[in-house]
């Protein structure tokens, strides 16, 4: 069953997600839409569970920080995906929608 909300958009965005049983990890965002992520993180050791807060920049120009908030909902050995906290959807969606469309075509150049 499908539960995404919005357009997925592909991109390769650097990402820190923070949770207090392990701490902080690096990884990055292969896609995201206005319900959620998929992010691809190095250690499967360090993946986290429940709450995360999720820190990344927009892609150029504009570089906006962003820091939400999270859900891990589905893990393999090296990915995660997270739902966002649903006060984040429209907000996730009004940035990143156009932004990673571009940033996709310059990485696909």
């Amino acid at each position: 069953m499908e539960h995404r909300v919005g357009q997925r958009s592909y991109c390769r965005l650097p990402v820190t997600l923070r949770n207090r049983r392990t701490g902080e990890v690096r990884g990055e965002i292969l896609d995201i839409s206005a319900g959620g992520a998929l992010i691809k993180v190095a250690d499967d050791a360090a993946i986290p569970q429940g709450l995360v807060k999720i820190e990344f920049q927009t892609p150029p120009p504009e570089q906006t920080p962003c820091e939400w908030s999270a859900l891990v909902v589905r893990k393999t050995s090296d990915t995660i995906g997270v739902m966002f906290d649903r006060r984040h959807k429209e907000t996730v969606a009004w940035r990143m929608q156009s932004r990673t469309k571009s940033y996709t075509q310059a990485l696909n150049m």
